[in-house]
This record gives C-alpha cells, structure tokens and sequence, in this order.
C-alpha cells in the first residue's frame, strides 16, 4: 500500500517539540548530578555549581519552549496534533485558548514543570550556600514530571512512559484506524473535539497557573527541609525557607479561593465548595503547610517543635503528590468533576509518590546503622515490587517500610535534632501554636483519609480484612464533612482569636484577661443579639458558636493591631492574615450555612417532581413566558430569551416595591450552554448585593427551542412536518409517561365490544381495547384520553387519541402480553405547543461578601508576613 503524503501537516512542531522534551530531561539529570556533586566533592565545588547552573537553566529554557510552542499550536488549531484537536475547536473563543493547554494531563504536567523552573531560576540567585541541595530536589523533581510528558513505550517490557503532546492525531493509538485519516487532506475536512464547556470560564484562565503556583511553591521549603537532613544543618534551613511558605500559603491559599469562585459561577450545585474530592485534595497541604508554617515561627523563637516542623513541611508537598495521583489515576473519574481521565499512568503516578515519601524517610535516618537497616529492607520491598507487581500486598508492604522508616526516624530524632528540655506554659503562645497546627493536621488527616476512599478500597482489594473494613466505609457527603469540620473550625478561630496576645514561655493570667476580656463581651453580646432578635440567623447551638469564636477572631485581631502593633505595619502580616481566615469562616457560615431558597414552586398547581424526580418543588420554580408570578420579596417575570454564540441566555425581570408600586428592580441571564459532545452545561446568573447575592440557576429549559434560538429555521420549514414522534415507552398500569408539557398516567386497559370509529377491518375475529390516560398539564388541570387499538388476524389498527390544549397524541402501539404492558407512542404537534416555560432555581446568600473580603484580606496578610521575612533576610545576608 503507497504512503500517504498528508496535505497542510506542520510537522516541524513534533520535531522541535521532541527535541526540547529531550533537552528538558537530559539537562534535568545533569543537574541533578551536579548539583548533588558540588556539595559532595570538596574543593571541585565551582566547576560542579556552574556546570549545574547552565544545566537547570537549559532545561529551564526547554521547558518554557515547550510551553510556548503547545500555545502556538493551540492558537493555529493545528489539528493535526492529537492534543489541540482533543482540547479545542474552530468555533471555541480565543480567550480559552490557556484554558485548553492545561485541561489535558500533558498541559497541566507542562504548568507545573513551568512554574519549578521559575522558582528554581529564582533560587540560583538567592539560595546562596544551600543552592546545591536545594536545587538537587528541585531538578530530581522536574525528571520525574518531564517523564510524564515523554510518551516513550520500552519495547521488550511493553512499558509506557508518559503521554507526549506532540503526538499526531493519525499516530494516536485509539485514532490511527479511523477512516478520514485515510484521505491525505483531512485536515481540511475536520475540526477539534473542543473544550468542556465548564471550562469556557474566566476563572479558569486564572485559577489553575495560580492553584499549580501555589502547588509547585510547596517544593521550595520541601527542598530546603531535605537539604537541612543532607547537610546535618537541622536548624539553619528554617530562616531562608520560612518566608516560601508564607509564599506558598498566600498563593496556594488565592488558587482554591479562585476554585471556589469559579465554582460558584459557573457551576450550578449552588455553592462555592462542595467537598469535591479535588477540592479536598488541594485543600490539604494547604493546611499541612500552615501548621507546619507555624511550627517553623515556633522553633525559630523557642527553639522546640523542629522534628513536627520538618515532618509537615515535608509532608505538604508530598501530599501534593498524593493528590496528583488522586487527581490524574482515575481513581476519582466518577466522584469528581475536577479530575482527569486516566492516561494509563497510574503505575508512573505511584512511582513519583512513592519516591518523594521514601527519600526523606532515608534521610530522616541519619544514624548509619539505622540508615543501612532501612536501605536493606527498601531493597526487599522493591524487589518484590518488581516480581509480584504492584497490588495489594506490595502496596502494603510498603506503607509498612515508610512506617518502619519513620519509626526509626523517631528514635534518630531525638539523639540529633536540636531541642530544649523546657516545658511549654499552657498560657503561652508556643503553646497555643502547637496546638493550632495539631488541630490543623488533624482536619488534614480527616480529609484525605475520607477523601481518599475510592483509591484505599482499591490498593487494599485484595486483602480479606482490609478489603472488607474500607468497602463498608463509603466517602462521606457533605452533611458529614460540615458536622466534623466545624468542630475542627472552633478550634482553630478560638486559638487564632486569643493567640497573638500571648507571651512566649508565660503570660499572666490577669493580663490576658485585661486584653481580650472586651472583645470577649462584645463578641458574646453581638452573638447573643443576633441569636435572639434576628428572624433567621444563628438558631442552631453550633452556628452560634461558630459565628462567636469567628466575630472574636476578628475583633481581637484588629484589637492587637491597635492595642500591641500600632503603627508597625510590616508587622501586620499574622494578625490581618488572620482575620481574613475568621471572615472566610464567619463567611461561609452565614451564606451557605444560611442559605435561603426562595424560588418554591406555589403559583403552579403542577408538581414539578412529577416532570422529574430531581425537581422538588421547594427549589424550583415553573415560570411560563411573559406571566408575572411571586418569589421570595420579587414578583418575577420570564420576559425575553436571547442567544450569542452557542448560548441560550433567558432573561428574567425581578420587580419590587417602592413607594407603594411594583418597579423593575434587576434582570437576571441564567444560561444554558449548549455543547453536543459534551452535554449541555446550565450556568448560573447572580446579582450581587452588598449584604446578599440572589443566585440563580436554569435546570430546565426546553431543548427544542434553544435549538431553534442558537439554530434558527424558517418559520415554514415547521410546517411541512406538524406532527412528530417525541418518544416511545412501555407502561404497565400505574406506571407515569413524562413530557416537557405534561405527564401522563397509564390508569387503565379494558376490553370493548366495539371502538368508536368508522374504519373497516376485514377480519371477523377481532379484540378491541381501549386505555385511559390521565393527562395533567402545566397549570394542573387534568382530563382522561382514550387510545385506542384493534387487533385482528389481519393485523392491528391504532386510534390516537389527541389532547387540544398541549397538542400531545397518544397511541397504544403493541400489546405485550408476556411483559403484561403496552408500548406507547407519543407524538407532539408543534403549532400546539404551549408557550414557552423554564424551570428556575433561586438561591439567597446572605452576607455573601463577608466571605470574599475574607479572601483578599487572608491573601493580603500572607504576601505581608512573607515580605517581612523576605526583608528581614536580605538585611542579614547583607
């Protein structure tokens, strides 16, 4: 068979791209070698730091290459390239061209490798002694990641390294064979799978670089945690890695409060946090980093707590790790809408976890004998790795060599690591530091254990009692997650609240007292007052509670500001950082907590979960075109609809009194956006007030006519075919047929002598039946139609029977005597159609914005603490 010679193919791009992926992986190793080299070889130091240095910043440049040409690729829709046209689309917006290079697994690898390499350039210039180390972890890291992106297969293993971007559609394994493929100018006769259209956001041109900023921030302490454990420096790593958790913990911090923002604008589960499994999975080493952060600040002044310190700060990027295996395994494909498919990497994805928690085990064993004990027992667990495979059993036995690893880890830490024998004060802030970052690793570990269900059920299949006790566990909902998390949530505002004004070491009990004994009264009264006389907030024991350790976190931390700081402002990092958390939580409780639905479905005597059972007429609201009903303090009304693009936006007028007449108030947009590959995605439409935010959602609208909206047709291609089928169903007496316009009840099936009607059958031996439906409609009235059928030797005869009013047609096709059930068909004439309607949920959040401000204040405060550190290194290395 003759090669096809392909017309329009950029081929050079597969070749550049290929090159620069090598590049990236070569120098990334020879970075590696002699970064580690330039601490281990005395005397050869600056030859081994300048090789390492151009090295990093070779594959530095490949990697940006790397980006820079997948952008181009996207831009150009060159869809010849399996990536681009799985990613994107001709008829997709420009402005989502960054959205479809980091949806895919290789893009988003690809984001992360882009933002180590920036911090790694950064460190070259201010690491100073600990470069070598530090940039050693940093560039074993990135070949781990540039592996994700080879797209290698090893032949006799039939071992698949990575998935490769620059892969041609027509080389593509499961596309190779397809039939177009087969034309040499294929490109000019096909367009891309397009973007998801949840993607097709703002926020997510913004949220995932900032959320894998804050990701790949969690290696820059990380490094210097491992670089303290190379060097024997246990102490001396804290001062220059402080200031990058606090970097780490403003940024990480911004990129899931941008998650949440997205998620509540543009997916409609009414909300901005779920307990998504990726959610959770980003949120926990943002809580393991803040402990960890604060049990760095406790050593640096008090001198205990190192050994904790290092295991979370270690321990957040590794949980970064365990989350990348949550989020691109698999594993989570049906629990998460975050979560990519599996590219068949799991293996790979278990790789580079297991590598990052096993090396700062090893180190962590700084006694020899304990380290040679542990490296023999490493020996066997991978060996058995390679024979058996991984499953079950060799999963386990590897979580019991960490367990052992750590265990002697333990026994080393308290010969080596440096501490002081001096017991902490109950009143003292060392104390109260502590005990915030147990609290907080705690709600960590409570997390991703329940967040991590579907992938232990997994490992643990096959091992009877562990198998049975994780199949009895099932991931919890989100009832569950609040009624544990708050717990966690009083905790930590108390402790946040009263913590700044304590002394390290001791303070006296009369003077805390005297300090915070006003915004204890005024916080109780706040919350005793709104408790008491508010109609709807605090009515529950547990909110009020939440709300007062909240409101006294806030005002104790503005108090210590006025009382304590005063007019240090570089000091004002913590205690702003601080009650920007308080918000958030004082913002979530009030808004979601206290959220009102106020869409209920009383104008229509129709009950909605009749149309569908996900419908509760407590929720959702019908509203027919033009007709003017009551909700919540609104009269609304569904105007007008309107279409751009591939979006149907239905416009819906809110009134209100003023000055005694019904005036427009606002207009709402909800929209439904239209996508056949990928389903249609409903998108929320909000008015934002300054104490509230009236969200608003369409579950429901009718396909037909946002077809014709986006689509439209001439009116009188209509006309030609007045009647059409919508739908054939079996039904057995009592069973409900559901249509857009009404819902049917099969009542009954009975035998008559003779139908109602003059057509001739020509057989003697004849069966007539008649069925009564009950038909309800949309405004609840009710009427029976009688189809009827005649079954004869000559064959069978159909009378529909026709409902006027909603134009629906009823026919008892067959009869199924051994499924005891008739079949239907159902037909619609369009010119009969009722007027347009949608079904509309509206959501009340109050105090919404206590929650943003709370954002933007717990970021703010983070950048400030972390610029004084900054600061004040810079001073000391001068």
């Amino acid at each position: 068979m003759d090669e096809i010679t392909y017309i329009g193919e950029h081929l050079w791009a597969q070749t550049l791209g290929n090159i620069f992926i090598a590049l990236a992986l070569t120098f990334s190793i020879i970075s590696t070698a002699g970064y580690f080299l330039s601490f281990k070889r005395a005397g050869e130091e600056d030859f081994w730091l300048k090789l390492s240095r151009w090295s990093f910043r070779i594959h530095a440049f490949s990697i940006f290459a790397i980006f820079g040409l997948l952008l181009y690729m996207l831009f150009n829709r060159n869809f010849e390239y399996y990536y681009v046209w799985f990613h994107s689309n001709t008829a997709m917006a420009s402005k989502y061209i960054l959205s479809c290079l980091w949806e895919g697994q290789e893009g988003s690898f690809l984001l992360w490798m882009f933002w180590h390499a920036v911090l790694g350039l950064i460190l070259q210039f201010t690491a100073r002694q600990w470069e070598g180390p530090v940039l050693m972890v940093i560039s074993i890291v990135q070949v781990f990641l540039v592996s994700m992106i080879l797209g290698i297969v090893i032949g006799p293993l039939d071992l698949k390294i990575g998935s490769n971007p620059f892969v041609l559609l027509r080389e593509q394994e499961d596309m190779r064979f397809m039939p177009f493929l087969q034309s040499a100018d294929y490109l000019s006769k096909i367009d891309g799978r397009g973007l998801n259209p949840l993607l097709q956001n703002y926020w997510m041109t913004i949220h995932p670089p900032t959320l894998f900023l804050g990701f790949a921030s969690t290696i820059v302490p990380f490094a210097y945690a491992l670089a303290g454990l190379v060097k024997k420096d246990f102490n001396g790593w804290l001062k220059p890695a402080l200031p990058w958790a606090l970097f780490g913990i403003g940024i990480l911090g911004a990129g899931i409060l941008m998650g949440g923002a997205w998620a509540y604008e543009a997916l409609s589960f009414g909300g901005f946090w779920a307990w998504d499994p990726v959610e959770n999975a980003s949120l926990v080493p943002w809580l393991t980093l803040v402990a960890g952060t604060h049990l760095m600040v406790i050593y640096r002044n008090k001198g205990t707590s190192l050994f904790l310190a290092f295991l979370l700060i270690i321990l957040s990027f590794q949980l970064v790790l365990w989350s990348t295996y949550l989020t691109r395994s698999g594993v989570l494909g049906e629990s998460s809408v975050h979560a990519f498919t599996d590219l068949g990497m799991n293996g790979q994805l278990l790789l580079f976890v297991f590598a990052f928690t096993w090396l700062p085990a090893f180190l962590f064993n700084i006694q020899p004998k304990t380290r040679r004990y542990f490296l023999i027992v490493s020996l066997l667990a991978f060996a058995a790795g390679i024979i058996f495979g991984l499953n079950s059993y060799t999963f386990s036995a590897y979580l019991l060599l960490l367990l052992f690893g750590f265990g002697l880890a333990m026994i080393n830490a308290k010969i080596y690591f440096p501490s002081t024998k001096e017991e902490e004060e109950f009143l003292s802030r060392e104390f109260i530091l502590f005990l915030g970052a147990v609290i907080l690793f705690l709600s960590g570990v409570f997390i991703i254990f329940s967040t991590s269900m579907p992938a232990l059920s997994k490992f643990f299949e096959h091992i009877p009692p562990l198998s049975k006790m994780f199949a009895d566990l099932t991931t919890p909902d989100i009832e569950f997650y609040n009624s544990v998390s708050i717990w966690f949530a009083y905790g930590i505002l108390f402790l946040m609240a009263i913590g700044q004004f304590l002394r390290y070491r001791s303070t006296p009990v009369s003077l805390l007292i005297k300090q915070i004994l006003p915004a204890l009264l005024l916080a109780l009264g706040i919350t005793v007052f709104i408790s008491i006389f508010s109609k709807d907030f605090l009515k529950r024991f547990d909110y009020a509670l939440m709300f007062f350790t909240g409101i006294l976190a806030v005002i104790l931390n503005a108090d210590y500001i006025r009382q304590v700081l005063k007019r240090k402002w570089k000091s004002y990092g913590p205690p702003v950082a601080h009650a920007g958390f308080a918000l958030i939580m004082l913002g979530a409780l009030l808004s979601a907590g206290h959220k009102r639905v106020i869409s209920e479905n009383n104008a229509s005597v129709i009950k909605l979960d009749r149309l569908n059972e996900d419908f509760s007429n407590n929720e959702n609201i019908l509203l027919h075109k033009g007709d003017t009903v009551s909700m919540g303090d609104y009269m609304v009304t569904y105007s007008r609809d309107s279409a751009h693009d591939k979006n149907a936006y239905f416009l819906v007028d809110y009134y209100k009194v003023e000055n005694g007449s019904w005036n427009k108030a606002f207009t709402l947009t909800p929209m439904i956006q239209t996508n056949p590959r990928f389903g249609n995605v409903a998108e929320p439409s909000t008015r934002h007030f300054w104490n509230r935010d009236i969200y608003t959602y369409t579950p429901y609208a009718d396909m037909d006519k946002v077809n014709q909206l986006i689509n439209p047709q001439p009116k009188d291609s209509l006309a030609t075919d007045p009647v059409r089928q919508v739908g054939t169903f079996e039904v057995m007496e009592g069973d409900t047929i559901y249509w857009a316009t009404a819902y049917f009840i099969f009542a009954d099936l009975r035998s008559l002598s003779k139908l109602d009607t003059s057509a001739k059958v020509g057989d003697s031996t004849r069966i007539d039946l008649q069925g009564d439906f009950v038909l309800t409609d949309l405004k609840g009235k009710k009427r029976i139609l009688t189809p009827g059928i005649s079954i004869t030797t000559a064959g069978i005869q159909t009378f529909p029977a026709m409902d006027g009013e909603t134009g629906l047609k009823v026919e008892i096709s067959r009869i199924n005597p051994d499924k005891r059930n008739v079949e239907v068909v159902l037909y619609e004439v369009q010119t009969a159609r009722q007027k347009d309607y949608i079904i509309m949920q509206a959501i009340e959040f109050p105090w919404i914005n206590i929650l943003w401000l709370g954002c933007v204040l717990m970021v703010i405060g983070s950048f400030m603490a972390m610029a004084k550190r900054f600061g004040e290194n810079r001073k000391a290395n001068a």
